[in-house]
């Protein structure tokens, strides 16, 4: 697998990179382009990512190396690092030679914002779920086994609320612009 940076030729033209085109007060298209790249690395395919997204940068091309000491720049170097340490630890994202490693997750409700998805191979089963909308979202699984969080586009998990509510359904609470990697452990 391959990282490919993802520039619109109108990125390229204008030097600018994606955070310009995402809504909200900076520390919201934070959060939203850490959820946007939770996004592109757990969906299989070739990893896209939005030019200048590995240092938060405002600019395609850094000509001020300053740009890079501001500490949110440097937290956002930070997640990248780690979201690609995980993306190489789980094999479940990029070893699957099953036909079906990748489904949707059934009613989950378009109109919340919020991408739902299960990842398997070898036995091995992840679910995904990511809330692009600015307010908390719940969503309900169906689901054997139990849920354990092990990767989240936040460096706090005290906003998500996973709830077992019995004959094999949960339901699970992100904040806003918040996405998180579910590891699923199916009880034998």
């Amino acid at each position: 697998k391959r990282i490919i940076p993802l520039a619109p030729i109108s990125q390229i033209y204008r030097s600018k990179t994606a955070i310009h085109d995402i809504f909200g007060s900076r520390e919201d298209k934070l959060r939203q382009l850490r959820a946007l790249n939770l996004l592109f690395y757990t969906l299989p395919a070739i990893i896209l990512t939005p030019m200048g997204a590995e240092f938060a940068s405002p600019y395609a091309l850094i000509s001020d190396l300053s740009l890079l000491d501001n500490t949110e720049n440097q937290d956002f170097r930070f997640y990248m690092r780690e979201l690609n340490y995980f993306y190489l630890k789980e094999a479940v994202l990029w070893d699957s030679n099953e036909q079906n490693s990748l489904s949707f997750y059934d009613g989950y409700d378009k109109n919340k914002n919020v991408i739902a998805f299960k990842r398997k191979s070898e036995g091995k089963e992840i679910a995904v779920i990511i809330n692009f909308s600015g307010i908390a979202q719940t969503i309900e699984l169906a689901e054997d086994g139990t849920f354990e969080c092990i990767f989240s586009s936040e460096p706090s998990n005290n906003e998500l609320y996973i709830e077992n509510k019995g004959n094999s359904f949960y339901s699970v609470t992100l904040p806003a612009f918040f996405g998180t990697v579910i590891k699923i452990k199916n009880i034998i």
